[in-house]
C-alpha cells in the first residue's frame, strides 16, 4: 500500500517539480485575507468552555467533502462559492492558520508569513513555495484534513490548522533505463521522481544497516524512485527471469572522499521499513561516475558513496604503484579499513581482489566484506558475483602480520571468461600493532592459555591500580546478511571460576565465544560476547575501561554452510575471510581463479554436485572440500582443556566422481596452521594408524579419522575428541586423500563440548568403590549424586565435601565447569566431587541464601564473601556448658550452592574431634555476624537464622540428638532478605475537563545500592494514587514526566525521598489557563487502558482501575 500511494503521488510530484524546483518569483502573492490585519490584532482570549462549544459547532457544520487541491478556473470558483455557502462566515470568531516550514524559509522574493488569522468560511490564498537547501517543495500538508495543497491554491478556513511544508530531495541521479527488445515494458513510460525527505531517512537507515557491522560507511546516499507506468496507469514490473539494463550517473561532487559506489534496491518489508538489497558495485574514478546493473524490479534505487567511518582511526588506500613493501602501524584496540585501488582499474570491467593475512597469531581480526556485482549488460540475475574491495581490521594485541592483496583485472562480458589483456599482481605490506600508549589495555592470550589479561599502561604519576572488575555482555545478530540490526547488548553472569588472582579472565572456562542459536521463529542467530574491564584505585575511583570482543566460536559456526547465500546459479566459490562464512581454506585460488577459495553448492535442479532427486543434508547448501586448489577446509574453535568434544557431520561423493576419500583431522590450532599444502597433507595422512589414533607430526599431536563416500546418499559420521591440557584453540579440518578439486561434499557439521566427571563416596575415611560414579555432562550443567540414599550411608552424616580434592566445598551437587584445577587422581578430569560421611561424630551443615545475589556487583560480592570466604562459627552446648566448637568457610563467589559442613571439635582440645555421648541431646548456637564488613549491605538486608531441627525450648538454637552410634547433625540456614517498603505517589490538581488525562512518574534509585537497580515508570489516572510495593529501602528520586501531561505544571518536578519505611509523596499540579504562555492554545486529547493481568485474568476493563490486587 505504501508503494501504491507513492505511485499516485508521483504524477502530482512531477507537475510540482516543474515549478517548485525553479527560483521563486520576484514578487510573491500576499495572503489575500479579508481584513487580515485587523483580525490579527484582535484579542483571542476566550473562556475554554465557549471555545470548546464553538469548535464543536464549526465541526458539525463542516461538509463531509474536504477541501483538496483546487485547479484554477471557473470550476474552482464554483467549488469555493459552494464551500462558502456551506460554511457561513462568523465574523466574531477567528482561527489561526500556521505554516510549518520544516526547516525551510520564506525568502524576500515571495514574502510569505508564518501564520494568518481568518474568520470561518473565509477563502485565503496559500503562500508560494518556501525554499530549502537541496530540497524541492512538494506542497502544504494540512494537519486537519490530511490533504496536500499546492502553492498559491485556494483554502477555505473552517478551523485552526497547521499546514506543514512537504519536501522532496533534489533529483541528482541521472537515470537511463531501457527495456530489452521484445519486452512488454517497452510500451510503458519510465517515470523517474525524487523521493521525499521521510523516504530519504528510511533509505539511509537501510543502507547504514547494510554496513552496520563493518568499519566502512556510506558517506553520501542518493536515491531516486523509478517506475514503469502502463497506458491505464498501472505499475509494470519485469517478467520472471527478465531484467532491464539501468545506468545511474552520479556527479563527481557527491562522491568526494569515497572509494567505491554501491547500488542498492530498496525492498519494502512488512513493517514498512526498507531492506537495502545490493545490486552493483564500482570503484570510484575521476569525473562523472556511472554504475550499471540489471534491474529485476522497480521502486526506489539508491547509490551509496562508501568510505571509512569517521569514528574509526582511519583508512589506508593500498595502491599498486610498484614501490617496495610498505609498513603501517596501528595501536591495539584500534580499527582501520584498507582499500585497494589499482591505478589501471578504470581500464577494466571486472576486478577481483582477495586479502590474505599471514603470521597472524590472533594479532588482528580481519575480514573482507563481499559486495554484490553483476555481469555487464546482463539480461538476467543468474550471473551475479561478489567482490572484496576492502579489508576491515581490528587490532587485538601487539604483534606483526603480513597482509597480501591479490588483484586480477580484465575485460569481457562474463565474470568467469576474461577477454584480452589481464592486469594482475600482488601487493604486500607489513602491519605492526603497537601497545596502547596510555590507559587500560586488554592483552589477548586466548591462543596460548585462553585468557584476557588487563594491563595498565598509564604514564601519570601516582596512578596505581588496586583491582580490576570484569563485565560480560552478549547480543544477538542474524547471520543471514540482510542488514538486520544488532540487538541491545545484555549483561550476563561471569563464571567465578574463570577469574584468576592476577585479574585475568579465562574466556574458555567462561564460555565466552560466539555461539550459533535459533530464535523463536527458527532463524539462525549469532550470540556475540564481549568483555569490559574497569580499573579502580584503592579508593574505588575508576581509572579506565577497555573492551574486547571474542572472535572464536564456542562451537563450529555455519556448520550447514547456509551463509553467505549463493548469489546465482547452483554453486559459488567465496574468498577466504568472507563475512558470515567462518570457514577457510589453506589453499586459496590465484590467477584466473583468484577469490575462488571456499566452494559452496546448493540443491537446485541441475546442480553438478548431487545426483538427481537428492538434496543437501542440512538446509539447502553444502561445501565441496577443495575449490580450485588442494588444501584443507578448516575452522578454529575455542575449547576448554579436559573437555570431551562430540563431533558429527555428513559426507558424500560428488556426482560422477565415484568413491571419494577424505580425512577429518583435529589438533591444536598452533600445530595445525603449519599443514597447508597437499604435500604437507600427504605427509600427515601417510601416518594414519586407525580412526581416532593420535600421531606425532612436526612437533604436534594430531588425531585422524578416515571416511569413504558414495554418490547416492549422505553418510553421517560421529565421534569424540578429548581436549589436551593447555589447549584452548582447536582446529577441525577436512582434507582430501587424492588432492582432487572435485569431490568430497560435507554438510551438517556439529561439535558439542562436554566434561567428564567423577563422584566418590567415603564413609569414616574409607572409599566406597561400588558407589563411584564416572560419566560426562555438558558444560554448565548440574549433576546430582545418585547414591546419597544408599543403605551403606543410612546412619551416616555428610561432614565434608571437596572438588578436585583442594577445595572445601560442602555442597552435594556438582556444577560441570572447565576448572583450572585438575584432580590428582583422575588425569585430565576437572570435575571430581568427593563426599565424606562419618559416624560417631556430631556435625553442623551451613546453608546461606542471599536474595538478589546475582544482581550484586563484584565489589559487593567480595565484601560479603570476605578475604577468605564467608565464615560462620558455632558452639555446641551440653546444658549450659560449651563442650565443642565448629567453624565453616564458604566461598560464596566460587559456588552457586552456598553450603559447607564441619565436624564439632572438642572445646578443651580443638585438635581433636568431639566425642559425643550416644542417645544424647545437644544444643547448637551460631555466633552473630554482619553481612559485610563495611556494613553497607547490612543496612538493607535483614538476617534470619533457621535451625533444622530447632531446639525444643527455643527457635534461637539448634538441636542435635545422637543415635546409638553417637552420630548426629544439625543444619543452620542463614537467609538474607532485602528490607523492603512501599512508596505511594499521590496526585492532586487534575481537572475533570481532561477526562482521560494520565500522569507519568519515573522512580530512580539514588543511593549506592539502588542506583542503576531501580529505574521504573508508573502512572496515575486523574487524581488518585499508585503504590509501588517491595522497594528495597534506600533513597529515591521521583520525577513527573511533564512532556506527557504538558498542560499541567507540578509545584515540584522532582521529589527525593529516603524510603526507610512506608512513605507517601504528593504532587500538586496547576492546569494551564487561557493566556498562560502557549500551552493553552494546543488541542489536547488522550486515551488510556488498564493492561494489568494476574493469573491469566485482566484486573479491570479498559478505562477502569485495577483495584487492590495489583502488587
Amino acid at each position: 500500500m505504501k508503494h501504491i500511494q507513492k505511485i499516485l503521488a508521483q504524477l502530482l510530484a512531477v507537475l510540482l517539480v516543474i515549478t517548485a524546483c525553479v527560483p521563486a518569483t520576484l514578487v510573491g502573492h500576499a495572503l489575500e485575507t479579508e481584513d487580515a490585519a485587523e483580525n490579527q490584532s484582535q484579542s483571542t482570549e476566550m473562556e475554554e468552555n465557549s471555545e470548546t462549544e464553538s469548535l464543536e459547532d464549526s465541526e458539525a457544520e463542516e461538509s463531509s467533502d474536504t477541501v483538496g487541491n483546487n485547479a484554477e478556473g471557473e470550476d474552482s470558483q464554483e467549488n469555493d462559492e459552494a464551500l462558502t455557502q456551506q460554511n457561513p462566515v462568523v465574523t466574531d470568531e477567528t482561527y489561526t492558520i500556521q505554516f510549518d516550514l520544516s526547516g525551510g524559509f520564506f525568502s524576500d522574493r515571495n514574502g510569505g508569513e508564518d501564520s494568518v488569522m481568518a474568520t470561518i468560511g473565509q477563502n485565503i490564498i496559500l503562500p508560494e513555495a518556501p525554499e530549502k537547501e537541496e530540497r524541492c517543495f512538494a506542497g502544504w500538508l494540512s494537519t486537519r484534513t490530511g490533504e496536500i495543497y499546492e502553492e498559491d491554491s485556494s483554502y477555505v478556513v473552517v478551523d485552526d490548522d497547521t499546514l506543514t511544508a512537504q519536501w522532496n530531495m533534489l533529483q541528482v541521479l541521472d537515470v537511463d533505463a531501457v527495456p530489452q527488445d521484445g519486452s512488454a515494458m517497452n510500451e510503458a513510460e519510465c517515470v523517474v521522481a525524487p523521493i521525499s525527505e521521510a523516504d530519504q531517512a528510511d533509505v539511509e537507515t537501510a543502507v547504514n544497516n547494510a554496513f552496520e557491522d563493518d568499519i566502512v560507511e556510506a558517506r553520501n546516499v542518493l536515491a531516486v524512485d523509478i517506475n514503469f507506468i502502463g497506458e491505464s496507469g498501472e505499475e509494470l514490473q519485469p517478467d520472471d527471469g527478465e531484467s532491464v539494463p539501468v545506468t545511474l550517473t552520479v556527479p563527481q561532487t557527491y562522491v568526494e572522499d569515497a572509494a567505491f559506489l554501491v547500488a542498492f534496491h530498496m525492498v519494502e518489508q512488512e513493517d514498512g521499513s526498507y531492506f537495502a538489497e545490493p545490486v552493483q558495485y564500482v570503484a570510484c574514478t575521476d569525473g562523472e561516475q556511472k554504475i550499471q546493473f540489471g534491474a529485476t524490479g522497480f521502486s526506489i534505487y539508491a547509490v551509496a558513496a562508501v568510505g571509512k567511518k569517521d569514528t574509526d582511526e582511519g583508512s589506508v588506500l593500498v595502491r599498486d604503484n610498484g614501490t617496495n613493501t610498505v609498513i603501517y602501524e596501528m595501536q591495539e584496540e584500534q580499527s582501520q579499513v584498507f582499500f585497494f585501488l589499482d591505478e589501471n582499474a578504470a581500464n577494466y570491467t571486472y576486478h577481483r581482489y582477495t586479502w590474505t593475512v599471514e603470521e597472524n597469531d590472533d594479532t588482528i581480526r580481519a575480514y573482507s566484506t563481499s559486495i554484490y556485482f553483476q555481469d555487464k549488460d546482463t539480461t538476467s540475475d543468474n550471473s551475479n558475483n561478489y567482490q572484496y574491495p576492502w579489508l576491515s581490521v581490528d587490532a587485538l594485541r601487539p604483534g606483526r602480520v603480513t597482509v597480501t592483496v591479490n588483484y586480477y583485472c580484465y575485460n569481457g562480458n562474463n565474470w568467469w571468461r576474461p577477454v584480452g589483456t589481464v592486469s594482475s599482481g600482488t601487493v604486500k605490506f607489513i602491519l605492526i600493532v603497537t601497545e596502547k600508549e596510555n590507559g587500560l589495555a586488554i592483552e589477548n592470550h586466548i591462543p596460548e592459555n585462553g585468557t584476557l589479561k588487563p594491563v595498565w599502561r598509564g604514564t601519570e604519576a601516582n596512578t596505581i591500580v588496586d583491582h580490576y572488575v570484569w563485565n560480560k555482555w552478549h547480543f544477538y545478530t542474524y547471520n543471514r546478511g540482510d542488514g538486520s540490526p544488532e540487538a541491545k547488548p545484555t549483561k550476563v553472569t561471569i563464571d567465578d571460576a574463570a577469574i584468576s588472582s592476577d585479574g585475568s579472565i579465562n574466556v574458555a572456562i567462561d564460555a565466552g565465544g560466539i555461539s550459533q542459536e535459533l530464535d523463536a521463529d527458527g532463524n539462525d542467530v549469532l550470540c556475540i560476547k564481549f568483555y569490559t574491564c574497569t580499573a579502580y584505585d584503592a579508593d574505588g575511583n575508576e581509572l579506565g575501561t577497555a573492551t574486547h570482543r571474542v572472535e572464536y566460536g564456542e562451537d563450529v559456526l555455519n556448520g550447514s554452510f547456509e551463509y553467505p547465500k549463493i548469489p546465482s546459479g547452483t554453486g559459488y566459490a567465496f574468498a577466504n575471510g568472507t563475512r558470515q562464512l567462518f570457514w577457510k581454506t589453506t589453499a586459496p585460488g590465484d590467477g584466473g581463479t583468484l577469490g575462488q577459495d571456499v566452494e559452496l553448492g546448493n540443491d537446485s535442479a541441475g546442480n553438478p554436485y548431487l545426483t538427481a532427486g537428492t538434496t543437501a543434508y542440512e538446509g539447502t547448501q553444502y561445501a565441496e572440500l577443495n575449490a580450485e586448489k588442494a588444501g584443507s577446509l578448516y575452522q578454529d574453535v575455542l575449547t576448554a582443556p579436559g573437555a570431551q568434544l562430540t563431533w558429527s557431520f555428513a559426507h558424500r561423493s560428488r556426482k560422477g566422481t565415484g568413491v571419494n576419500v577424505m580425512y577429518l583431522v583435529i589438533a591444536a590450532s598452533k600445530d595445525a596452521q603449519n599443514i597447508t599444502t597437499q604435500k604437507e597433507i600427504n605427509e600427515l595422512i601417510s601416518k594414519f594408524a586407525g580412526d581416532g589414533v593420535s600421531v606425532s607430526h612436526n612437533g604436534g599431536t594430531f588425531k585422524l579419522w578416515k571416511f569413504e563416500g558414495n554418490e547416492l546418499y549422505w553418510q553421517e559420521h560421529l565421534g569424540t575428541y578429548n581436549v589436551p591440557d593447555g589447549q584452548y584453540a582447536t582446529r577441525f579440518f577436512f582434507v582430501s586423500a587424492s588432492g582432487s578439486t572435485l569431490g568430497n561434499l560435507v554438510d551438517g557439521i556439529h561439535f558439542n563440548e562436554s566434561q567428564s566427571y567423577v563422584i566418590e563416596y567415603y564413609l569414616n575415611g574409607v572409599l566406597l568403590k561400588n558407589l563411584t560414579q564416572i560419566s560426562s555432562a555438558e558444560l554448565d550443567s548440574v549433576v546430582t549424586p545418585a547414591h546419597t540414599g544408599d543403605s551403606a550411608l543410612q546412619n551416616a552424616f555428610l561432614t565434608a565435601s571437596t572438588i578436585n580434592d583442594v577445595i572445601n566445598y560442602g555442597g552435594t551437587t556438582l556444577s560441570i565447569k572447565a576448572r583450572e584445577t585438575i584432580d590428582t587422581k583422575y588425569a585430565d578430569c576437572r570435575n571430581v566431587l568427593r563426599l565424606y560421611y562419618t559416624t560417631g561424630t556430631v556435625s553442623v551443615r551451613k546453608e546461606v541464601e542471599i536474595e538478589g545475589w546475582e544482581d550484586l556487583t563484584d565489589e559487593e560480592k567480595s565484601a560479603v564473601n570476605g578475604t577468605d570466604g564467608y565464615t560462620a562459627d558455632f558452639q555446641l552446648y551440653d546444658g549450659t556448658e560449651v563442650v565443642a566448637t565448629a567453624s565453616v568457610k564458604i566461598d560464596l563467589i566460587e559456588y552457586a550452592h552456598k553450603t559447607a559442613v564441619a565436624v564439632f571439635m572438642d572445646a578443651k582440645d580443638p585438635t581433636k574431634a568431639f566425642a559425643p555421648a550416644a542417645n544424647h541431646s545437644y544444643r547448637v548456637v551460631e555466633s552473630p555476624r554482619d553481612l559485610d564488613a563495611a556494613g553497607v549491605l547490612s543496612n538493607i538486608y535483614k538476617q534470619e537464622i533457621t535451625y533444622i531441627p530447632a531446639a525444643q525450648d527455643s527457635t534461637e538454637s539448634g538441636w542435635i540428638q545422637t543415635d546409638s552410634a553417637s552420630t548426629g547433625s544439625c543444619t543452620v540456614k542463614n537467609t538474607y532478605s532485602l528490607v523492603r517498603a512501599t512508596l505511594t505517589i499521590q496526585k492532586i490538581g487534575w481537572r475533570s475537563i481532561d477526562e482521560n488525562q494520565t500522569f507519568v512518574y519515573r522512580v530512580q534509585g539514588t543511593d549506592p545500592y539502588t542506583k542503576g537497580r531501580v529505574d521504573l515508570t508508573v502512572t496515575i489516572h486523574g487524581n488518585g494514587s499508585t503504590q509501588i510495593n517491595n522497594l528495597p529501602v534506600g533513597s529515591y528520586k521521583v520525577t513527573e514526566v511533564e512532556s506527557w501531561s504538558w498542560r499541567y505544571t507540578p509545584t515540584e518536578n522532582d521529589v527525593v525521598v529516603d524510603l526507610d519505611e512506608d512513605k507517601t509523596v504528593t504532587f500538586e499540579n496547576t492546569r494551564a489557563a487561557v493566556g498562560d504562555g502557549e500551552r493553552w492554545r494546543w488541542l489536547n486529547g488522550g486515551s488510556w487502558a488498564d493492561n494489568r493481568w494476574l493469573d491469566g485474568k485482566k484486573l479491570g476493563p479498559d478505562g477502569e482501575e485495577g483495584g487492590e490486587q495489583n502488587d
